[in-house]
């Protein structure tokens, strides 16, 4: 599950419009998600951690989100106020509040 972060960041920034999502890119997302079920000991379903993956899955989305933000931020038009800032400023002043949300 944990390689499907690389998937929730492709469509993220996708939706986001700040990169396409080509055949290249869903066949390298695949791969990876295709790599880590073959790494799986059991590749059966899990029975009693659906809750568990669903947490998972909500922290990749989320955390998906977070990075796309970000991206915004520092993509933004020359003059902003926001890309001015360095970004250590920008984390120093943004991880507590995410850290915090999370």
């Amino acid at each position: 599950i944990s390689s499907m972060g690389v998937l929730f960041m492709m469509c993220t920034a996708r939706l986001w419009g700040l990169e396409r999502l080509g055949l290249l890119r869903l066949c390298s997302s695949a791969l990876m998600i295709l790599g880590g079920l073959a790494q799986c000991e059991d590749p059966h379903l899990p029975g009693d951690n659906w809750f568990g993956i669903l947490i998972q899955l909500t922290s990749m989305l989320l955390s998906a989100q977070r990075w796309a933000m970000a991206q915004v931020v520092l993509q933004s038009p020359r003059g902003s106020a926001l890309r001015g800032t360095s970004k250590l400023q920008l984390l120093a002043r943004t991880l507590p509040i995410t850290g915090a949300i999370s």
